[in-house]
């Protein structure tokens, strides 16, 4: 494995974190349940589109860094749903 490939898979494992992470606590929670951080709309829009930005250098880098950016894209979107913001009501 490169380096180019390592920094690719660390920066879609941070970004899947964070993705998780906000919408955990932010995107699916009421607006009186949100943490400090969120309350500075400055620092919550950074945090709710810095993992879409990591998830698109993820799949661009792929494509361009590497020959194999398709991995890179399924990944993307298989981290995109499983962790992804959806209400506790359409989960089964």
């Amino acid at each position: 494995m490169s380096n180019i490939e390592l920094f690719l898979w660390l920066l879609c494992v941070t970004s899947t974190l964070l993705h998780w992470w906000v919408g955990k606590v932010y995107i699916s929670q009421p607006r009186f349940n949100h943490p400090r951080i969120f309350w500075n709309p400055i620092m919550a829009n950074t945090l709710t589109i810095a993992p879409q930005l990591g998830f698109l250098l993820t799949v661009i880098g792929g494509f361009i860094l590497t020959g194999n950016g398709w991995w890179y894209l399924g990944v993307v979107i298989f981290c995109g749903i499983v962790f992804s913001s959806m209400p506790e009501k359409y989960r089964n």
